[in-house]
């Protein structure tokens, strides 16, 4: 039998030879023993003799790749043969196949087939998170085809995941030469120019690109629409957003939720832009006078005939400041017959205030109410306001000058038409309030206070 055997299997070589004149009697060999043999150590080893004999035939190590390792699972020896293959010079495959659309008829065509495969199975590693295994067939796929440029993108965002700019630059680099019109790659591009920060690149990139049709223009203008959000552009997120919108909804290709995420942000973008005018008075208090910032004066005659010891200003306006902290130092338009501060009224809310001297300065923040409304439109007509403060206490006449006693409690500062000093005004006695605006907690807070400024 083993004679028969023998008898036979020369006879295919020799047929297989005279079919592949061409082609040395070792790589025929190695193909015998791979397709009819099914002996793949044989094969192996004709196959290794025949890469010697012809050195420059690509067909030898693809065959050994293919049909000789893969079978084995012996993926370094695959690797290891289709880079061999590359190196050679390119020949036709002995039996081309179809790859989508594509004809592959050569081997460095297959080759280069195979990339995309290899790469689709380091997404499916990424996926499962096993990141390195992952790396590694990102790495080999780029080795067997350099042109694929999804390989250069998905380690750029790997590198850039793991801290590594650098790297990640270096990759997109690499992919901007390969393809610097890729869309995929300039958007890549936009979105690490605004994690940096560099608004001007990210714009200037999305701009660049000439759109093939009306979808990816509207893509490309949504991405422009939310950069200039990013950059909190408010007016120039509004104009683009008005167009971006208008074409999408003549665009009924375009999905019901990017129209509706575009339109939200739309909206959000004219709220924002509200605010940036209530926002604009952050330090309102400032247009009041020509003393700017000043709310109070210590130890200064004001038009109402009252001086105001520095010794009593600093003591309340410590005290004024845990309402600050508390976020409680709310004030009203025009100074009301009471002393309770009402929140219907409020305009206004001071977030700061210190000593310069013997001036007492702040800020205060406008509200976005009915009478911080009112407050921001004579602001922004150019109207001059005053600041004036809000307390109650008694006062004593000395040397010709009304002097405020030791009772007195600062309330809140409001914005007025005629303070008596410059940012500066003294409301009502105590006796003239129908009712007490401090609690009980508040007066235990003052006497503390007092208790900790004696033992200093």
């Amino acid at each position: 039998m083993n004679i028969i055997r023998y008898i036979f299997t020369s006879l295919i070589i020799l047929m297989l030879y005279s079919c592949f004149a061409s082609m040395s009697m070792e790589f025929n060999s190695a193909r015998t023993y791979a397709r009819i043999e099914d002996n793949l150590i044989e094969a192996e080893k004709w196959g290794l003799k025949a890469m010697e004999v012809e050195p420059e035939n690509s067909q030898i190590p693809w065959f050994l790749a293919n049909e000789v390792y893969r079978p084995q699972k012996k993926k370094d020896k695959v690797a290891q043969m289709f880079k061999e293959a590359l190196k050679r010079n390119d020949s036709n495959l002995e039996r081309p196949f179809k790859s989508g659309d594509q004809t592959i008829s050569t081997v460095h065509q297959a080759i280069r087939n195979e990339a995309a495969s290899i790469h689709n199975d380091g997404a499916k590693l990424l996926s499962r998170g096993k990141k390195n295994k992952a790396i590694s067939k990102f790495l080999f796929s780029m080795s067997l085809n350099p042109g694929l440029i999804e390989n250069y993108l998905v380690l750029s965002d790997l590198a850039y995941e793991n801290n590594d700019i650098d790297e990640a630059i270096e990759y997109i680099d690499k992919a901007s030469k390969v393809d610097a019109n890729n869309i995929q790659l300039i958007f890549r591009i936009v979105k690490y120019a605004k994690l940096n920060k560099d608004y001007d690149l990210a714009i200037s990139s999305l701009e660049n690109i000439t759109p093939t049709d009306d979808e990816m223009k509207i893509m490309i203008d949504r991405e422009i629409f939310m950069t200039y959000i990013d950059m909190e552009n408010y007016m120039q997120a509004i104009d683009h957003g008005k167009t971006l919108v208008d074409a999408m909804l003549e665009n009924t290709d375009i999905d019901d939720l990017v129209l509706s995420e575009a339109s939200y942000n739309l909206a959000i973008c004219n709220r924002y832009k509200g605010y940036e005018l209530y926002n604009s008075v952050v330090d309102v208090i400032n247009s009041a006078t020509d003393d700017k910032g000043i709310l109070q004066k210590a130890e200064t005659l004001n038009q109402n005939g009252r001086v105001y010891p520095k010794t009593i200003l600093e003591r309340e306006i410590r005290n004024y400041q845990k309402f600050i902290a508390e976020k409680r130092s709310l004030g009203e338009l025009d100074h009301p017959d009471d002393s309770v501060i009402n929140l219907r009224n409020a305009s206004h809310m001071m977030t700061d205030v210190w000593w310069d001297g013997k001036n007492v300065m702040g800020k205060a923040k406008v509200l976005d109410t009915p009478s911080g409304q009112v407050l921001q439109s004579l602001v922004s007509a150019g109207v001059s306001i005053g600041i004036s403060s809000r307390g109650m206490g008694s006062v004593s006449e000395s040397q010709g000058n009304t002097v405020v006693e030791d009772d007195f409690q600062l309330i809140c500062f409001d914005f007025v038409s005629e303070p008596s000093t410059p940012g500066a005004f003294m409301m009502k006695e105590a006796k003239e309030f129908n009712n007490k605006v401090f609690t009980r907690a508040d007066k235990i807070n003052r006497l503390l206070n007092e208790v900790l400024d004696e033992e200093v």
